[in-house]
């Protein structure tokens, strides 16, 4: 094609679509919404599946967990003793590291409470992490008792303004002196991405002795060594070590895991779910696209017949009104990247939290070129149909339609619309089942009562607080004095709330239980006060809650769950039964069971309930960050409005204590759900969207067919058709496109709900509810559609009809 046949294709091409300046503009915008979401959505995809990860040699990076059996976790925490070995002993890996929990409160004129993170000075050797001021930890570092720490980039900001002279000045770190030697890149992220401060793990002989499980492991393989190899070498040493575990454990089983999938977690699933969902919205956008360039079509087949007499072959004339096609779409295309850079702030709302620092959605190179192959696609497969058609029929025939349109053309428009209707009966029915899951896993019964309830964070400094009647009179004091405050009506403390932490697992020995094959004795466990459990409001099954007997000199008692309950005493009552727990630092490690509780949902609103005990505080001297944290407080009102009342009680109590993570518990369950929140409210958008445009679609094809048979519905009215049999005639032209539609919708709706089932929680795949509410919503809004052509084909005057005809 010549460059002057393209300019002239081109200008004509604006001149016609000038002339219907409504219709032009509501293509531009279809295809501004469609090419724009598909760009957006890929733009996540891109982000957070395609780009690779933020390391050097990241496909070599691989977690390591402990398989703990078929009753166990499969992904379990390591041991000290079982990190060490697998550490010192193993020849697959070119360096290991282990991280574990750390609860700073950083002084810097007040007391501000800083998540940190103890971890082995080779971790930053294994991710390839590089400081921006200073350095990081040296090997020299992990010597017990050394007082050095990282800096991560926002609290470098946030508490030191920036300062590069920050770096070999000493700071105060739960109340004991620290220097700072460097500061962590803003992109550096290792899970959480509010992580402030990392000093060196320091273990000692004692501690890599402990069986307790809480250390997170990460490797870097060897060149040319893949996860069976490594997990085999692992699982030797296990059994080298198993002398050095309780007599009830069995040898450690590795679990191998690329960092990759554990940093995605389950977000691949959603994201390919609204990628396909946005690919189903593009291509009800070119149905829609080509109906509306159909309709153009009909009304210049004349012309078009015309074109072909004088001599224009058909490619020619394909090629002029694919031209007007692809003009729409380059419009398209530019309002569309608008569109896109402007949602990508909220599409940041599903990056996985352990990529929030590195994996930032933007319009990179290839989210352009995507885009523009969209559009381009968008505009062929929009624009091919109605060209093909419209040049399809013989030239008497054009002549002949008169701006009525071809036979062919009517049916594809009918075609295009059916098949509009049917993927849009597809996303609202996904659209409808991730509604029920996201409002199934928000309102689950989580086994409290979350209403009324403040949560706050008062993490105590190892010193002066080592020692356990310190720490046991703080807690004390500070209960007695909220339960002092107006509309409180209970309170209590605990290691964590539902939700906030996962918990280690602490091995448990149940007194005079034979071990069971496939049963891993081992449970989740909390320190709390007397009144926690009723404070959460936790109903008791069986048994009695903690009280004033429950002191530190009484006898040592526990309360289980109900999961626990099942596991270890199957079919027996537990009450009465002792346990003991590695967990416990103390000579007489038994505890007896008072109380049995429902089960609380700590793990995830949508995760099963794990084995879990509570023990009350005074009576266990456990390891730190088994003691209570968290204080709750029951409200007869608003909780928020005592949560500076509350703050004034602990600051009152010690006023070094930083106080944070202030909030409601309802607030807590939100953020839990929080990004199903956000896939769903774009799956049903695109589904609201899609069903505009089949509602569109509908409605056109009715009002074209109205227009069209004018003349005819003249005859039937001057022979004695009634208004009613009109708009029964006219309604049902449409209804039949809609339950056409429905039916092959509802077919195909059957089979991609199948794949999205992991994706589900509470709701069967197959809901009939679901599909039949879709169905039925499609079915009123196709009524409606052919409500209104229906009435305008109802009024036509015969006389008037016939003369026009």
């Amino acid at each position: 094609m010549r460059r002057d046949d393209l300019r002239r294709d081109l200008r004509y091409a604006v001149r016609l679509l000038a002339r219907t300046p409504v219709l032009t503009v509501a293509a531009i915008l279809t295809l501004a919404l469609g090419i724009g979401g598909t760009t957006a959505v890929f733009s996540l995809v891109d982000a957070v599946l395609l780009q690779p990860l933020p390391f050097p040699a990241a496909d070599r990076l691989v977690m390591i967990y402990e398989d703990r059996g078929p009753s166990g976790h499969a992904r379990s925490d390591l041991a000290p003793v079982t990190y060490d070995a697998w550490s010192r002993l193993n020849d697959v890996f070119d360096s290991t590291a282990t991280v574990t929990h750390f609860g700073a409160v950083l002084d810097v004129g007040e007391p501000l409470r800083v998540t940190g993170r103890r971890a082995t000075s080779s971790l930053f050797d294994v991710l390839g992490a590089q400081a921006i001021v200073g350095r990081l930890l040296l090997p020299g570092d992990d010597r017990p008792g050394s007082k050095v720490a990282v800096l991560a980039f926002g609290l470098w900001q946030d508490a030191f303004g920036g300062d590069p002279g920050v770096v070999g000045r000493p700071i105060t770190i739960n109340n004991e002196p620290y220097v700072v030697v460097g500061v962590l890149p803003a992109t550096f992220q290792f899970f959480e991405p509010y992580v402030g401060l990392w000093v060196p793990a320091g273990f000692t002989g004692e501690e890599l002795r402990d069986s307790s499980h809480y250390l997170t492991m990460i490797g870097r393989l060897k060149p040319g060594v893949d996860a069976t190899r490594a997990r085999a070498n692992l699982n030797a040493i296990g059994i080298r070590i198993r002398a050095l575990l309780p007599a009830d454990r069995e040898a450690p089983r590795a679990v191998i895991v690329p960092l990759q999938d554990i940093l995605r977690g389950d977000a691949g699933g959603p994201l390919f779910l609204l990628m396909a969902a946005v690919g189903v919205v593009l291509l009800i956008t070119c149905a829609n696209i080509a109906s509306l360039l159909l309709t153009r079509a009909a009304t210049r087949s004349h012309e078009i017949a015309l074109r072909g007499a004088l001599g224009a072959s058909r490619g020619r004339i394909v090629r002029q009104l694919l031209t007007e096609s692809l003009l729409l779409a380059a419009a398209g295309l530019a309002l569309g990247t608008l569109l896109a850079h402007g949602s990508l702030a909220f599409l940041r709302q599903l990056v996985p939290p352990a990529m929030t620092r590195f994996a930032e959605p933007e319009l990179r190179v290839t989210t352009f070129v995507v885009a523009t192959v969209v559009a381009l696609g968008t505009g062929v497969l929009a624009g091919l149909a109605p060209a093909l058609t419209a040049t399809r029929e013989s030239l008497v025939e054009g002549l002949k339609a008169g701006g009525r349109g071809t036979p062919a053309a009517q049916r594809s428009r009918r075609a295009f619309v059916v098949a509009e209707v049917a993927m849009t009966l597809v996303l609202l029915v996904a659209a409808g089942l991730l509604l029920q899951t996201f409002y199934r896993a928000r309102y689950a019964d989580l086994g409290v009562r979350p209403e009324g309830l403040l949560t706050l964070r008062t993490s105590l400094p190892l010193e002066p607080y080592a020692e356990h009647a310190r720490r046991v009179a703080f807690f004390d004091r500070v209960l007695a004095g909220v339960m002092r405050l107006p509309e409180v009506v209970a309170a209590g403390y605990t290691t964590s709330v539902p939700l906030e932490w996962k918990g280690a697992t602490s091995a448990v020995t149940p007194e005079g239980v034979a071990p069971a094959a496939g049963v891993a004795y081992e449970a989740s466990h909390r320190q709390v006060s007397t009144g926690y459990l009723p404070a959460i409001g936790a109903p008791l099954v069986t048994g009695r809650h903690f009280d004033e007997r429950d002191s530190e000199r009484s006898p040592r008692v526990v309360i289980i769950n109900e999961t626990m309950a099942r596991r270890f005493w199957p079919g027996v009552d537990p009450l009465g039964k002792r346990l003991a727990s590695d967990a416990d630092t103390r000579p007489d490690r038994w505890f007896t069971i008072v109380g049995v509780v429902r089960d609380v949902r700590q793990m995830g609103l949508d995760t099963p309930p794990r084995p879990e005990m509570y023990i009350p505080y005074p009576q266990i001297d456990a390891r730190p960050w088994l003691a209570p944290r968290d204080l709750v407080v029951r409200t007869a009102g608003d909780p928020m409005r005592l949560a500076s009342a509350v703050t004034r009680v602990v600051h009152d109590v010690d006023s070094t204590i930083a106080v944070s993570n202030v909030r409601t518990l309802d607030e807590v369950l939100d953020e839990d759900v929080a990004s199903r929140r956000v896939g769903t409210t774009l799956l049903v958008a695109f589904a609201a969207f899609a069903l505009l445009l089949a509602v569109v679609g509908i409605y056109g094809v009715t009002a074209s067919f109205v227009a069209q048979h004018v003349p005819d519905l003249g005859v039937r009215i001057a022979l004695g058709a009634s208004p009613g049999d009109i708009v029964g005639l006219v309604v049902w032209k449409g209804l039949k496109l809609g339950l056409t539609g429905i039916a092959i919708g509802a077919i195909a709706a059957a089979v991609v709900t199948r794949l999205m089932a992991g994706l589900l929680f509470g709701v069967s795949a197959v809901d009939p509810a679901t599909f039949a509410a879709g169905a039925v919503l499609v079915l009123v809004l196709t009524l409606l559609a052919c409500c209104l052509p229906a009435r305008r084909a109802s009024g036509v005057d015969p006389v008037k009809a016939l003369r026009a005809e």
